[in-house]
């Protein structure tokens, strides 16, 4: 039973990933790129941050006092613009295209 949920997780992952890409390629025709990366984390924090401190209970002070530098540095690098680069892409290339070049790409 086990080896069956892994695998479904696996499954569910790589179909949320390529819905992503669909999904990028049908908004950026409406929205700028940065207006979908914008409402992607909102919408994204909105939903994640009750169950986070329903399930976690972090205690944000002290993790924010000794990391902030690094926590800034990260969401800007690894989060927003690596978000926005593949929104933006889209743009100028096909669906398939970004699908077959994203794996590539060091995160």
């Amino acid at each position: 039973m086990v080896k069956y949920k892994a695998w479904t997780f696996l499954i569910g992952a790589n179909l949320f990933w390529a819905g992503n890409i669909i999904f990028g390629k049908l908004i950026v025709a409406e929205l700028p790129a940065e207006w979908t990366v914008f409402l992607r984390w909102v919408v994204g924090l909105i939903l994640l941050i009750p169950i986070a401190q329903f399930i976690e209970k972090p205690s944000g002070d002290q993790i924010w006092r000794n990391n902030w530098v690094l926590i800034i540095l990260l969401a800007t690098l690894s989060i927003v613009l690596y978000t926005y680069l593949s929104y933006a892409s889209l743009q100028f290339t096909s669906a398939t295209n970004s699908a077959l070049l994203l794996p590539l790409r060091l995160v």
